[in-house]
């Protein structure tokens, strides 16, 4: 039978809570570390997902608010001119992120062509060409020949590659503007790390009396730095005497993703929860 004094029963249990409270603090700490690795790889996992809308009449879209983070328009003010991979106009930022267009699968500057008699029609106040776009206006850069006919449209699997910069640290939304008359066509995007499934859609379209616009609305982030998004628009199907395919516009804008300093201070605030002290009575 236990013959101690209170002092040294006090003693004992103190000690015994003292055991009792490193094993909660330590559990909550490999909870709290558990959190900041779970939350840490949703963040900066790579990823791509986006949707799609049809229209034959995309109306006027204003590039600034759309391209918060840039933006970038093709085509010129003349009609059907030779085509140009150089935006027509872009967003005056000290670095883009919208890293240019080439041509894909064999298609060259002679076979493409600007058109300005189109509906999608755009404004912008923050240009580098022109710094304030006010008028609405109207362009487009088609692989598609002046005059053409059923041999003269893009060979089937010809077309357009754009780049974008990717990173694991910011989420970017992708808007593309994309005409297509009488061709199907196949858009797809995939980042150069490989950390996400390629992102793939399709147009259809069989009548040559008016152009059909897709807006591609792509969400993406890569796994690591120094990444990049690809996305190639091409045809793989001719319908008529006028086939083409268009690009028009391309708006980036971003939101920063956590870094690993906010997911510590989150753990941090855990583990303050699971082991605050408890007020003991007098």
């Amino acid at each position: 039978m236990y013959q101690g004094n209170a002092g040294d029963a006090l003693s004992i249990f103190n000690g015994q809570s003292s055991k009792i409270s490193n094993r909660i603090s330590g559990s909550a700490a490999w909870l709290a570390l558990a959190i900041v690795l779970a939350l840490d790889m949703t963040a900066r996992a790579g990823s791509i997902s986006g949707s799609q809308s049809l229209t034959t009449a995309p109306g006027t879209t204003n590039l600034t608010t759309q391209g918060t983070d840039d933006w970038a328009v093709w085509g010129s003010t003349s009609n059907q001119t030779e085509g140009s991979t150089t935006p027509y106009d872009e967003k005056n930022v000290a670095t883009h992120d919208i890293l240019g267009m080439t041509l894909y699968g064999g298609l060259s500057i002679t076979d493409t062509t600007d058109r300005t008699d189109q509906p999608g029609l755009f404004t912008w106040s923050d240009g580098t060409n022109t710094p304030n776009q006010s008028s609405a206006i109207p362009m487009l850069m088609q692989a598609y020949p002046p005059g053409g006919s059923s041999t003269d449209g893009p060979a089937i699997g010809t077309g357009f590659q754009l780049t974008f910069a990717a990173s694991n640290t910011l989420s970017r939304t992708l808007i593309l503007q994309l005409g297509y008359v009488d061709v199907n066509a196949t858009v797809t995007a995939s980042l150069s790390d490989g950390s996400a499934t390629e992102y793939t859609n399709t147009v259809s379209s069989t009548s040559s009396a008016s152009a059909d616009f897709a807006i591609e609305t792509i969400t993406y982030q890569a796994n690591s730095p120094g990444q990049t998004l690809t996305v190639d628009y091409y045809t793989t199907a001719n319908n008529g005497a006028y086939d083409n395919i268009a690009i028009e516009s391309a708006s980036l804008s971003a939101v920063a993703v956590p870094e690993p300093a906010s997911l510590a201070l989150l753990a941090v605030g855990v583990i303050g929860l699971l082991v605050r002290p408890r007020r003991r009575c007098a």
